[in-house]
């Protein structure tokens, strides 16, 4: 009797009240599924399979649809520095020649909400909805927007950092080199800026502008486009969107991801285990671990060299080690075959590294984590499309 079980490939589940794995009888296609947990204290967001973003309750995984496909996406904890990331008239926005409104005819990219309608009036200069702050260090403006009837949006952190998104394109025609383009359902887009701040009081914010970035200083009053969910955040990316309403707000890291204990579906003495993921981060060892507290258990851990290796444990004592190398934000299928005296490494069907060592695992294998058991390897941040283990 074989069993097959799966996190991903479509397994994922979305939605509120937990995330299921699936454990599959291959001989008879009998499918049960199971919880599985974390331990983040805090609601994050993330996008669903209809393009919207939902909550994410406390304590739960966060699955979020890139592409059209559902992945469990670990992240660190961020921080939204701004005090109002929907209100676009609370405190520290400055409106320049535009009207601010919420708009009842046009769905927020947030479920159930309605968006903000950002429209010109009929003026003369410079046209901008922004923030002012003193920062020090890299970080990410982002924000949803939008098309209404006008082509072009402008972002900026500072005059020296801009971009330009062309809503009928998708496209990013100005400053693509440190900004980022995400498109969703209903004509939304999510753009980012990075940049490196001084110290010094400068500007993020958005502008009319057109194709050449330059500042739209003639208007009709009759221009407008669409906004939500503004965020800006230390760091070189833009994290999952964390809402604010007068006060920053920290939105956890995803931390203590843990299987309930599969030992009774995984044949100790040969299985496989594939992997398909994008590391986000190799600041720190990233690691997913299959073991028990007896120290049975197999490794894969990414360095911040970018060497990957796959430790075998038996007993409390390491008895192979098979290694590669890969990129970061780069998407692997990693499979590693467990097998006494035939344990392998593939990396996108290639093999990579190979041991004949024998050994034994004196007791089943437990629990799937991603990260350490010993809790000495930093919590994994990762786009995980899919985890299988076949035996």
């Amino acid at each position: 009797m074989g069993y097959e079980i799966n996190l991903g490939n479509g397994e994922w589940a979305t939605g509120q009240g937990g995330m299921a794995m699936t454990v599959t009888d291959t001989d008879t296609g009998v499918k049960e599924a199971l919880l599985i947990g974390c331990d983040r204290n805090s609601n994050k967001t993330a996008v669903n399979k209809d393009g919207l973003l939902y909550d994410v309750l406390p304590y739960e995984p966060s699955v979020a649809y890139i592409d059209g496909v559902g992945v469990l996406n670990n992240e660190p904890q961020a921080t939204n520095l701004f005090l109002f990331s929907e209100d676009f008239t609370g405190s520290g926005w400055s409106n320049q020649r535009g009207t601010i409104a919420k708009d009842s005819s046009n769905p927020s990219i947030q479920a159930g909400k309605n968006s903000t309608k950002w429209q010109l009036t009929s003026e003369t200069g410079v046209k901008y909805l922004r923030v002012g702050a003193s920062r020090t260090g890299e970080h990410t403006f982002s924000i949803y927007v939008k098309k209404g009837n006008y082509r072009y949006i402008g972002l900026l952190n500072t005059n020296s950092a801009k971009t330009v998104l062309d809503f009928d394109t998708g496209n990013i025609v100005i400053g693509s080199s440190y900004s980022e383009v995400e498109s969703l359902s209903g004509g939304w887009f999510r753009i980012s800026l990075k940049y490196t701040w001084s110290g010094s009081f400068n500007y993020s914010g958005i502008y009319f502008t057109d194709e050449t970035g330059v500042d739209l200083t003639i208007s009709t009053g009759n221009e407008y486009f669409y906004i939500d969910a503004a965020q800006m955040q230390t760091g070189d990316k833009a994290d999952s969107y964390i809402v604010t309403n007068g006060a920053t707000s920290t939105r956890l890291a995803d931390t203590g991801f843990q299987t309930p204990d599969i030992s009774k579906w995984i044949n100790k003495d040969e299985f496989n285990i594939d992997v398909v993921i994008k590391f986000k981060s190799i600041s720190n060892n990233q690691e997913i671990t299959l073991g028990s507290s007896s120290g049975n258990r197999l490794r894969i851990q990414l360095r911040p060299s970018g060497q990957l290796f796959v430790f075998f444990y038996a007993n409390g004592t390491q008895v192979i080690q098979l290694s590669s190398n890969i990129n970061l934000n780069e998407e692997y299928n990693i499979r590693v075959k467990s097998k006494s005296g035939d344990s392998k490494l593939y990396i996108n069907d290639n093999l990579q590294d190979s041991s004949s060592v024998s050994f034994v695992y004196s007791e089943h294998l437990k629990h799937l984590l991603l990260s350490d058991i010993s809790g000495s390897v930093s919590d994994i941040e990762a786009i995980v499309k899919q985890i299988e283990i076949k035996s």
